[in-house]
């Protein structure tokens, strides 16, 4: 999620809130405040900490998950990694299973 802390933070804890509410788990380990430039502010490492997140300060080359409108970006983008990892990804893919 990219946008203003206080709204990326938010919209976090209603995704967090929706995925417990259909009994979906977030790897939260896996999930990170990313700092791409400048120092974070207080409020923002507050919020960081409240959530159990820890902050990566600068630029990193990967994400862990798609959010967005976009179906059609969300399914190329997806079917990016899954065809990065294995054959069984591609077969995953096969309507006849």
């Amino acid at each position: 999620m990219v946008g203003p802390p206080a709204q990326v933070f938010q919209a976090y804890d209603r995704l967090i809130a929706a995925a417990q509410a259909l009994s979906v788990m977030v790897n939260t380990s896996k999930t990170v405040v990313q700092q791409a430039r400048g120092a974070p502010t207080p409020a923002t490492t507050a919020a960081a900490t409240e959530r159990g997140l820890s902050l990566v300060l600068g630029n990193h080359d990967y994400l862990g998950a798609y959010i967005g409108v976009d179906d059609v970006a969300g399914r190329e983008w997806l079917l990016a990694k899954l065809m990065r990892l294995s054959p069984v990804s591609r077969a995953i893919q096969d309507t006849r299973l």
